[in-house]
């Protein structure tokens, strides 16, 4: 065979496809490593969506690290107004930024993008601030924390021939048997029934909760037996959704006596145990946000037993509008669309500390600088409410200025248990807070949760640099704790291996020490204060 080539066009053809495979090589290194997806706020930082094209590659371009410079494709951005301007963030650090102003279109654009290498929540209604980088796309801590209920459980077939669509739709996490959130169209509630009905646990048969007879949705052939292996006896969603399907429906939206066009999230508080409410606060926030942009929606409460209820004065706060069941005065009230968010043992803080197999998975998610994901955005919300946050200059548990500790007293936590039944009050807690001031150099703050407002245990805790608490509900305020703070938690040997306080810390970002005492949870508890002060200092001197 004859060579057509010379050796030197051979080795300058080599050459030339070497540079090309070193560019391409180059191109897909570069996009993996230093592409970044964008977060886009308006002037008051309320973060809003994003959909793909409409944009010029000159309208929309970033800084990113090394000086480079890097237009990003076909980026539409979703807006109120033709002249709002934007800022666009990166997610990764170091952090540039740039302003656009968006068009005006007449058409809604259709995402046709990959997924991005981070989540975060676009529900305009809440108050981002930051660089709202959330879960990495893909993880276990995104599909479990983040995108959480993706299994339909079937509860109601459609009406093809009709065209009418269920009336029931719920949906579970494939990661967890315990979990899920179920909505109602077209659905009545009697509001005075329910409230009884819940508080007795009596929901089923209960004629509180019925579906409407309409033209567009329809219950047929109602299977529960999914809805029954995801959720425990007395679940209230369970119950609820039960009871709705429970007969075919006659009741016609004409005869109701108050109708409420907007979604509306109904979800279960609990009177008095303030972890359980926090969880039920925050499945009721998530799911506002899972559902995405919403122009408005309304909150409902309904209570969990007769007891007094202890948090009416914050919920109003935290949920603006929010309406309770024993206070309305309608027969009946119906819905347009009721969405249930799971109940507080149904909670993703609650499973992740529960369930072996997921365990250690959420133990891997640390939410420390990702005020993107759902856990970090309710806490924000949270401090909005009482007016506060993260502004506020703290020195950090290492070098610190101020400790606060929390103590526990017997009270009335639910209908089956007895004050007497309560554990854990710590005795010498005068001796540990005297020796903590003498030795550590520091403000000491104590206080009993049931004495104050909810706002002022969150402002207190807030403005701690090292939170102190022997193992209880009362710990969940560590979820306050900025990111140089800390919590110490005091923990009796029978609840070694309750990571509840563990959990949440890791979940939210916020640093954790755990300090095990040989005492088994009785009514009073003593600690060895030297000790306990001996690891603080090593704490703060070493970190954790």
């Amino acid at each position: 065979m004859i060579n057509t080539f010379s050796k030197p066009v051979q080795r300058w053809v080599f050459v030339g496809i070497l540079v090309v495979i070193v560019y391409v090589a180059t191109n897909y290194w570069y996009n993996k490593f230093t592409k970044s997806d964008l977060i886009v706020y308006d002037d008051d930082n309320s973060l809003h969506q994003t959909s793909i094209s409409g944009i010029s590659t000159e309208q929309v371009s970033v800084t990113l690290p090394h000086s480079t410079r890097a237009s990003i494709k076909e980026l539409d951005i979703a807006h109120d107004g033709a002249t709002e301007t934007h800022k666009v963030s990166l997610s990764t650090s170091p952090k540039a930024m740039t302003t656009l102003t968006p068009t005006t279109s007449s058409q809604t654009s259709t995402p046709t993008t990959s997924a991005p290498t981070s989540t975060h929540y676009n529900d305009p209604t809440l108050n981002y601030t930051g660089d709202l980088r959330g879960w990495d796309s893909g993880s276990f801590c995104d599909d479990f924390l983040h995108r959480t209920f993706q299994q339909v459980v079937p509860v109601c077939s459609a009406d093809h021939a009709s065209n009418k669509q269920p009336a029931v739709t719920c949906k579970r996490s494939p990661r967890s048997s315990r979990m899920i959130e179920c909505s109602m169209a077209n659905v009545l509630i009697r509001p005075k029934m329910l409230y009884n009905a819940v508080t007795h646990s009596h929901i089923v048969n209960s004629g509180a909760v019925e579906l409407l007879d309409t033209d567009s949705t329809v219950c047929e052939s109602p299977d529960l037996s999914q809805v029954h292996k995801t959720t425990e006896s007395g679940d209230h969603v369970r119950g609820m959704v039960e009871e709705a399907v429970r007969q075919p429906p006659t009741f016609k939206q004409d005869n109701c006596q108050r109708w409420i066009e907007e979604p509306t999230f109904l979800f279960q508080g609990n009177n008095v145990h303030v972890y359980f409410e926090f969880l039920a606060w925050y499945n009721t926030h998530k799911s506002i946000l899972d559902q995405g942009r919403m122009d408005s929606y309304r909150v409902f409460r309904v209570a969990a037993s007769s007891f007094k209820y202890l948090f009416d004065d914050y919920e109003k706060l935290l949920f603006p509008g929010i309406e309770f069941m024993h206070n309305m005065t309608e027969e009946t009230v119906c819905f347009k669309r009721l969405i249930l968010p799971p109940g507080c043992f149904a909670s993703l803080l609650f499973r992740c500390k529960m369930e072996y197999d997921i365990r250690g998975q959420c133990f891997n998610c640390n939410g420390k600088g990702r005020p993107g994901t759902a856990i970090r955005s309710f806490r924000s919300q949270a401090l909005k409410a009482c007016s506060l946050d993260d502004s506020v200059p703290l020195r950090g548990y290492r070098n610190p200025k101020k400790i606060v500790i929390i103590l526990r007293k017997q009270y009335h936590r639910h209908p089956s248990d007895k004050p007497e039944n309560f554990n854990r009050v710590l005795s010498n807690s005068e001796q540990l807070i005297a020796e903590l001031e003498n030795k550590t150099n520091t403000t000491v703050v104590s206080f009993y949760g049931e004495d104050l407002p909810v706002c002022e245990q969150i402002r207190i805790v807030h403005e701690a640099d090292i939170f102190i608490g022997v193992h209880g509900a009362g710990l969940v305020h560590s979820l306050w704790l900025q990111d140089i703070a800390l919590l110490f938690e005091i923990v009796p040997r029978d609840q070694s291996g309750n990571k509840t306080f563990k959990m949440l810390t890791k979940l939210a970002g916020i640093n954790y020490k755990e300090f095990p005492i040989g005492q088994m949870s009785v009514a009073k508890i003593a600690v060895d204060v030297n000790h306990v002060i001996d690891v603080l200092i090593n704490t703060i001197q070493n970190g954790i």
